[in-house]
């Protein structure tokens, strides 16, 4: 064969395998999100407390996409435009004996805040948030598009940097009260390629509430995540009219009943109330020497969280020893019956 012809086609031959490298080392068009879609990242639970007894989730993600709400069980456990899932601390007191806030899957860190104050947002007013409404926070990068985002955590608490790699379980931080909000809570987001995702369903917020869907939680997380539509968060005992904020701050923890104290009054918080729901406070002396208390309120609406108190002055001659006892609860109308679907019971001694 010609010398030129043999030079011409080992020019073709060294292109053809030079292409055929390139496109094996180059991922098909679209392999990348085919393989996420197939296979995506699931999420721990991204706090050291559990969930349904020491933490509750207060908001779900919002499934309406207009001005309505709809959990992903079509209740309405959310508010307009929530993005995220908010886990939140029985009280004050609790969060500021430290409520770690774990990395819900492997990852790098990419942004942190950790310099804002742990003050509600009723306090100093959203203007004086300027633009920082997550609060103290933490987002990681996992790769492939996927994006977690820890909010409001505890002023000075993170404890990773941008550029760390971060493990399943490692601790970022606290709970805290920073940004935009009114109780103590973690509000946990998650984001693929730009679109904030519900890890009940896996789904935007386009998704219809009720639709099936694959939670991006891990199967243990699943469990322990189950949906609580509601719940009595904390009571105690004062010994007068009883305020919502300091009880959440412990306040009320001392109070100890004496013969002559002027009045005992059992408060509680609520949270997940619904239209219709009944708040029912008891409490009961001991051996019934004293009347007994009853204070039953009906919701009028939907309420993301209710403080109640009640109770009653001194008796003639003092309270006599024993056991008082205290039931908070809430009653709400399932399948055409009232049933008790949460209640604490608390005890106060007088020697």
């Amino acid at each position: 064969m010609n010398p030129r012809r043999w030079f011409v086609l080992y020019v073709i031959v060294v292109f053809l395998v030079a292409a055929g490298a390139i496109v094996l080392m180059w991922p098909a068009s679209g392999s990348e999100t085919g393989d996420l879609a197939d296979n995506p990242p699931t999420f721990a639970v991204p706090l050291a407390c559990a969930v349904g007894s020491d933490c509750f989730v207060q908001n779900y993600f919002d499934h309406d996409p207009g001005p309505g709400v709809a959990d992903f069980t079509c209740a309405g456990r959310t508010y307009d435009g929530h993005d995220g899932t908010d886990i939140r601390a029985r009280t004050l007191a609790q969060m500021e004996a430290g409520i770690p806030v774990l990395a819900a899957a492997p990852g790098v860190v990419v942004g942190t805040r950790n310099n804002m104050d742990d003050v509600s947002v009723n306090d100093i007013g959203l203007a004086a948030l300027d633009g920082k409404e997550a609060g103290n926070s933490v987002r990681i990068d996992h790769g492939n598009g996927w994006f977690t985002q820890y909010s409001h955590m505890m002023k000075g608490s993170i404890t990773v940097r941008t550029g760390d790699t971060v493990v399943a379980g490692q601790q970022l931080g606290l709970m805290g009260l920073s940004g935009n909000t009114e109780f103590p809570h973690l509000h946990f987001s998650i984001q693929h390629a730009g679109v904030d995702l519900d890890p009940y369903t896996g789904g935007d917020a386009a998704e219809t509430c009720g639709a099936a869907g694959e939670p991006l939680w891990t199967a243990a997380a699943n469990e322990e995540m189950d949906y609580i539509p509601g719940a009595v968060l904390a009571a105690g005992f004062a010994g007068g009219a009883a305020d919502g904020r300091i009880a959440s701050q412990g306040g009320y923890d001392s109070f100890r009943l004496a013969a002559d104290s002027e009045a005992l009054v059992l408060w509680a918080n609520f949270f997940g109330l619904q239209a219709g729901d009944t708040i029912l406070l008891t409490l009961n002396a001991p051996d019934g020497a004293v009347d007994p208390v009853e204070s039953s309120t009906t919701v009028e609406r939907d309420r993301a969280q209710e403080f109640r108190f009640a109770g009653r002055r001194m008796p003639d001659g003092g309270w006599p020893s024993g056991i008082y006892t205290g039931r908070a609860s809430l009653v709400r109308t399932v399948d055409g019956s009232a049933q008790v679907v949460s209640q604490i019971e608390k005890q106060i001694v007088l020697p």
